[in-house]
């Protein structure tokens, strides 16, 4: 913009614009639509690796407080999977959230989407920790999430669990 001798505004002559043209707004909804297109597939693929992560290490993590459990109490406490329905419990630990109830995970319903595709320990979907930690057979679990699995796996030695 131009100043006169008086420090006001001169307005430019020629074309003015105040706003945007229907074709300027319909190229940024296209440009947005292709972005979104592009990330959307990835967006989701993350979102089922993640998944399939934290609901390995929610297994993990409660594995390894049964054997902990049956270690402070010197009682053995009992992981019992539930292919057909997603979930396991933990006998004899009450849930953290709900005193007084059992402590069992449902892994559909827990945020993590996941899927309980196999639990063998020696051919039974059960492992049991006894009073000084050990189990009672080593094996594996494997979660899934969409096309992504975890396989968390017992040591039968040492009673270590580990997502290899």
């Amino acid at each position: 913009m131009k100043r006169n001798s008086n420090n006001s505004t001169i307005k430019p002559t020629g074309l003015q614009r105040d706003g945007v043209s229907l074709i300027e707004l319909i190229v940024v909804v296209l440009i947005l639509g292709i972005m979104s297109a592009v990330a959307t597939p990835q967006y989701f693929n993350a979102m089922e690796q993640y998944r399939v992560e934290a609901a390995a290490k929610r297994v993990r993590n409660d594995l390894e407080l049964a054997q902990r459990n049956a270690k402070s109490t010197s009682v053995s406490r009992t992981v019992t999977f539930t292919i057909g329905s997603d979930s396991y419990a933990l006998s004899g630990i009450d849930d953290p959230n709900h005193p007084n109830t059992a402590y069992s995970v449902d892994l559909t319903n827990t945020g993590y989407s996941a899927a309980l595709v196999s639990a063998d320990f020696s051919a039974n979907v059960t492992v049991t920790f006894d009073r000084y930690g050990k189990p009672d057979s080593g094996g594996t679990v494997i979660i899934q999430s969409g096309s992504y699995q975890k396989t968390i796996a017992v040591d039968a030695a040492t009673g270590r669990v580990t997502i290899p």
